[in-house]
């Protein structure tokens, strides 16, 4: 409800004239002189900004990190929220309102997630993004012969603190797997990981993330795409940055030890001009 009058707020002095404003904006203060318009639209960007830092809050209980540090899914054991799904419901339209306007959150999701937004089929190679060791493991059984390692069509997960013995087919527990059905288990295994288990975590997100943006618009791009528009490059090519970049009026300064470059001017600003 705040966050909805937050809104209005800014609705309302989007239809200003040109006025010098104050920002406040991250513990930053700016002076500046724009228009209603402008500023209400960084507001709304700096807004949906901060909302997406703080959804990974571990007070909320809502997203867990993966092994591939940086990128979050929903955790298993969200329910101890007792409003989890109506949170969960909030950041999927989050997310569907900053694709719509067309800005980037400061949140990155694991692939299987993106893949979900758009309804594209998952694969065992997702699993690497959520745990490169078990996503080693598991080919190493899809290589080798499991037998002699006596599992079964089971897992264990700990439910703070308490282990629990979750089945991945009807009688798993009794079922081993063998170099026969090695590829059954594996599916499973990585349906479970990436969708069963916070099936109605994924569910509610999907829900407020298509009341703004149609299955079908996003169907037409690739998970990777999809991440591009919704957090956009999570690591920074200097390379790149140093072979397409022009400075101007300006101090060239170099640092050996992190090979990278910064360009001030005289006034202590950077100037950075991206080539066309």
């Amino acid at each position: 409800q705040e966050i909805k009058h937050v809104y209005q707020f800014i609705q309302s002095i989007s239809s200003l004239g040109n006025y010098e404003f104050i920002f406040f904006f991250s513990s930053r203060r700016r002076h500046t002189r724009c228009s209603g318009v402008s500023w209400a639209r960084r507001c709304v960007q700096e807004t949906d900004l901060l909302l997406s830092r703080s959804i990974f809050n571990q007070d909320y209980a809502l997203f867990k990190e993966s092994a591939n540090v940086g990128t979050y899914q929903p955790s298993p054991q969200s329910y101890v929220n007792p409003d989890h799904l109506r949170y969960f419901k909030f950041v999927g339209r989050i997310i569907g309102k900053a694709l719509h306007d067309g800005y980037q959150l400061d949140a990155f999701f694991t692939r299987s997630m993106y893949k979900h937004m758009i309804g594209q089929s998952l694969s065992i190679h997702d699993m690497e993004d959520i745990d490169p060791e078990y996503y080693k493991n598991l080919k190493w059984i899809l290589n080798n012969d499991p037998t002699p390692l006596d599992i079964t069509f089971s897992y264990e997960t700990d439910d703070f603190g308490k282990l629990k013995n979750v089945e991945l087919i009807p009688d798993g527990h009794n079922i081993q797997v063998t170099n026969e059905n090695k590829e059954q288990y594996v599916r499973e295994m990585c349906y479970a990981r990436m969708a069963r288990d916070i099936k109605s975590q994924i569910e509610a997100i999907l829900e407020g993330f298509h009341e703004l943006i149609p299955p079908n618009l996003v169907s037409i791009f690739d998970s990777r795409e999809l991440e591009l528009m919704i957090s956009g490059l999570p690591d920074i090519d200097i390379q790149d940055l140093k072979e397409n970049t022009e400075y101007h009026n300006c101090l060239l300064y170099t640092s050996d030890a992190a090979d990278d470059l910064l360009c001030v001017d005289l006034g202590g600003r950077r100037i950075i001009k991206k080539k066309k």
